[in-house]
């Protein structure tokens, strides 16, 4: 797998994913005045490279899909989606999962991770 931060990102790194899964909190959703020990703990502001990216993305070819994903389940997710205005992109809404089945198990090994912290 390949990590590589999202202010290096390229169209043409996204140009063939036809699926993007991203987390809520610490990822769209950026928190001035975290304790880092604590997601949520702080004013909500928008990762708004990140989303406008997506936005591309998504806009690029609409039968992409984007799932957005919170570890905080899915109810908080929905509420992150509303408050970033998002709903328009994100397909599939849903909480971290825990568990996961597959047939071919090392699907999960992506391509690329995009660490937005850098």
């Amino acid at each position: 797998m390949k990590t590589i931060p999202l202010t290096k990102l390229s169209e043409e790194t996204l140009r063939d994913a036809c699926s993007i899964a991203v987390d809520v909190d610490g990822t769209l959703l950026l928190w001035e005045g975290e304790d880092p020990g604590i997601p949520g703990n702080g004013t909500p502001q928008p990762n708004a490279v990140l989303i406008e990216t997506l936005r591309r993305w998504k806009r690029s070819d609409p039968a992409r899909e984007l799932t957005v994903w919170s570890g905080m389940g899915r109810v908080h997710a929905a509420k992150a989606v509303a408050f970033l205005g998002i709903e328009d992109i994100a397909d599939h809404i849903m909480a971290k999962p825990s568990v996961m089945f597959d047939d071919a198990p090392g699907w999960f090994d992506l391509q690329t991770m995009v660490d937005v912290r850098q």
